[in-house]
């Protein structure tokens, strides 16, 4: 009863204040102080019970969460934390901010927190799992501050279930979603002072309060873009509320939101651009035609009101959906969508606007994620859990509302029962949040959930695949990647992996197939090319090799690593080529191979030997210098440019460095049999 009772209360609040109709006179004057008197007399009787409630809420909300602050980092969360090199330095801070491609997302709020965190708790997961969960918490209590502002019934209720809600552990308990939780309290922050802005009704010092309140609601809205910019919908979001609020539309009320929307736009096209051009949100998977993408569209808004309503198989990666406009029963899911709202406007003097506005808001939230915008997340599903954390807010509305409603029509002994059933709902929802933050312990526990609820996930498979890999169960890894290759033979990571595993076991064979799709899938990434060519290096297949290294050289000359194998593999080919007897094609492999990679030690090494072979020893000795230069722990280069110099007529230089290899392999034989050669050839060129 205490979450009804504060609710109700707070509409008397609200009301209360409102300015008096009519001039400046004393009786109006008198009323007005006789409503703040009511309204100061309510607020200070239900401060205790507000209290008790806050309390109670967090008490509930932590238990729910406790299972997250346990949990590891999971997908996405090196790129953004634990590998992301940007935290190590003052350097980074200052990319964070000025290279909008230094980070995965240009969202430098986000980065600054975990480079804030990075230097209380380094890389202990346990604290950034606490600041996404007081930001959560943070948010809730913003959110209910809102509701009372507008006199939303069941305010109190509706920000208990925002809290503890399953769908939302996806944006609390995976710390890449910071940006969720942290947008959300800039995002409602600035709605609560652009609402005091617009809605306030007190007079005095308004003018003054009024400027500070508009300041204020447009700095947290930038601040809520830097975190994430879906919250560009907020203008469109304010003028909802305060057009409800008035019941019409006032200028002075809306020409305010022009610079925000402005903003809101301006940086949700940098971050479209950002999606496709850096982060690679582009290709076959977002080759989407305008209908198939309101099909899609359609279908999202219904699932997410399915899950608020009936939260269960609540999944990290949702199957992708196959998307046929000519499909009837597909096209049915934005005609509904469409045929609800004009039903909530019909009816809106029958129930009230309030349904419609908040049908609005849900949808409107949304859109950014509703798949008109090109975003990576799309190559595995449409839809995910932590697109709908600030949408949920209107569709939790109005499911309480209705209910509400509902319940006005039965008798009092039906609306007594209202306490104790929204208490029960509270503890159901978190029950189900304290389950749901168990999956998120883990990578591997992660995707096993995945694909427990969805066997066909090939993203799940893959993502296994990997973690077994990596802790050394290639068994168990080859049969995820294999079952990710088949139920996606296009999606190139899966063969990537598979063909990496298959190769560091040595089935190069084997593995060259999977590179090859992979180049052909993704034909514009370096690594796909070196990866082939290393693989046909291997496996002696040299002249394709060469072939395709020199295809990633030549397109990304600047990539030292594209360079680095190439010489690898021209080094190789050019040792093969000299021993069976073609020096001339040796030569020309080496010599380019040095050219390519002044930095190889095997390179200048293998050149040295075929020169000194054609007893060309003036110029093998400066490619054995090198060769020691670059790999001064190798026995064999020291007693080549011995015996090079020795060749040369350097006796004395010859037994320097032959000695220093004696000194350096006492046990090398080699290395005492070839001293003691030029020991003598140092005596008999002396006799001379």
């Amino acid at each position: 009863m205490l979450v009804a009772v504060t609710a109700r209360r707070s509409v008397i609040t609200h009301h209360s204040v409102k300015k008096p109709r009519g001039d400046g006179s004393s009786a109006n004057r008198s009323a007005r102080v006789r409503a703040n008197a009511v309204a100061t007399s309510s607020a200070k009787r239900i401060r205790p019970r507000f209290l008790i409630a806050a309390a109670g809420l967090v008490a509930v909300l932590v238990t729910a969460y406790r299972p997250a602050l346990d949990g590891h980092f999971i997908w996405d969360d090196d790129d953004y934390v634990s590998a992301n090199a940007t935290l190590r330095s003052a350097a980074g801070l200052k990319s964070i901010w000025l290279e909008p491609t230094a980070t995965p997302q240009y969202y430098p709020l986000v980065h600054t927190s975990y480079w804030l965190e990075y230097r209380l708790w380094g890389l202990t997961p346990t604290g950034y799992h606490v600041t996404n969960l007081a930001l959560h918490a943070a948010a809730t209590f913003v959110l209910w501050r809102v509701l009372l502002l507008l006199a939303v019934p069941g305010a109190a209720l509706i920000a208990a279930i925002f809290a503890v809600h399953p769908v939302h552990v996806e944006s609390v308990a995976w710390i890449t979603e910071r940006k969720n939780v942290l947008s959300a309290v800039f995002y409602l922050s600035s709605m609560l002072a652009y609402l005091h802005f617009a809605l306030d009704a007190r007079e005095g010092d308004r003018r003054h309060r009024r400027r500070w309140q508009y300041a204020a609601a447009c700095a947290l809205f930038v601040c809520a873009l830097l975190s994430k910019t879906v919250t560009a919908t907020l203008p469109a979001a304010l003028v909802l509320l305060v057009v409800w609020k008035r019941g019409r539309v006032i200028g002075r009320d809306v020409w305010p939101l022009v610079p925000l929307f402005a903003v809101g736009v301006s940086m949700g096209l940098v971050t479209v651009w950002l999606e496709r051009h850096h982060v690679g949100a582009q290709g076959m998977d977002w080759q989407l035609s305008a209908l198939q993408r309101i099909v899609i569209a359609g279908r999202a808004l219904w699932f997410y009101l399915g899950k608020l309503v009936w939260p269960t198989n609540l999944t990290f990666i949702y199957p992708r959906w196959h998307v046929d406009p000519a499909d009837p029963r597909q096209l049915a899911f934005p005609v509904a969508a469409l045929i609800a709202v004009v039903v909530l406007w019909v009816m809106r003097r029958k129930i009230g606007s309030g349904a419609l506005v908040a049908a609005l808001l849900f949808a409107g939230t949304l859109f950014p994620a509703l798949g008109f915008f090109d975003t990576f997340p799309m190559r595995y599903s449409f839809v995910a859990d932590h697109f709908q954390y600030l949408a949920s807010i209107p569709a939790i509305a109005l499911i309480v509302a209705g209910g509400g409603w509902l319940l006005e029509k039965r008798g009092a002994s039906v609306r007594r029962l209202v306490g104790p059933a929204a208490a029960l709902l509270i503890l159901a929802l978190a029950a189900l949040t304290w389950r749901q933050c168990h999956i998120y312990a883990d990578q591997e526990t992660l995707w096993r959930d995945t694909i427990r609820k969805d066997p066909d996930s090939w993203m799940g498979h893959t993502s296994l695949g990997a973690v077994l890999g990596q802790r050394g169960a290639e068994a168990d890894a080859e049969i995820h990647y294999r079952e990710a290759v088949r139920l996606n033979p296009d999606f190139a990571m899966a063969r990537i992996n598979l063909g990496g595993l298959l190769a560091n076991k040595g089935r190069f064979a084997e593995a060259i197939p999977h590179y090859r799709e992979a180049v052909r899938l993704e034909p514009n990434l370096v690594e796909r090319y070196i990866s082939l060519g290393r693989a046909l290096q291997y496996n002696g297949q040299a002249d394709e090799a060469v072939a395709w290294l020199r295809q990633a050289a030549e397109r990304w000359p600047d990539d030292a690593s594209a360079r680095a194998f190439l010489s690898d593999a021209l080094a190789n080919r050019g040792a093969a080529a000299a021993a069976r007897g073609a020096p001339g094609d040796a030569e020309t492999d080496l010599r380019e191979a040095v050219r390519l990679n002044p930095e190889s030690a095997i390179a200048h090494f293998r050149f040295a030997v075929l020169l000194a072979n054609e007893k060309r020893y003036a110029d093998a000795i400066t490619q054995f210098r090198d060769a020691v230069r670059l790999q001064p722990d190798s026995l064999d280069t020291y007693v080549s440019l011995g015996r090079a110099l020795q060749y040369n007529g350097q006796p004395d230089e010859a037994v320097t460095w032959l000695r220093a290899a004696v000194d350096r392999w006492p046990d090398a034989p080699i290395a005492r049999e070839y001293l003691g050669d030029a020991l003598v050839a140092q005596r008999q060129h002396t006799r001379r």
